[in-house]
């Protein structure tokens, strides 16, 4: 019986967990092309907050059915999925997410974690 409990909350902590990369960040635009880098520079760095099923920017709230990561081979995904459509993020490591390439990117990192 006490195991039956034990595997029953065990389930209930699972349901519960996010997908790890709920806080704070701010992006920016970013290249490894120098001239590119400092033009992009200029727009600046803004702020989104990223939670367990939504995403708020500038003041807009977008609800996802679900976000989650995704591991393909040694890379891991955060996956912004709504029916059929994805929107695919990068991870670079615990607070850092890339959408693009090298050569012109958008970079969000994170400043404060939810809680």
């Amino acid at each position: 019986m006490k195991k039956l409990i034990g595997l029953w909350c065990l389930s209930l902590l699972l349901v519960g967990c996010g997908h790890g990369f709920e806080g704070e960040y701010e992006y920016f635009a970013d290249s490894s092309n120098e001239l590119l880098g400092s033009l992009m520079g200029l727009v600046g760095t803004h702020s989104v907050v990223i939670g367990a099923d939504y995403l708020d920017r500038h003041g807009q709230r977008t609800r996802y059915q679900r976000i989650f990561v995704r591991e393909s081979g040694r890379q891991r995904y955060l996956i912004f999925k709504n029916n059929e459509q994805e929107d695919i993020w990068t991870i670079i490591d615990d607070n850092t997410l890339m959408m693009g390439d090298e050569l012109m990117n958008i970079k969000l990192v994170r400043v404060s974690p939810s809680g």
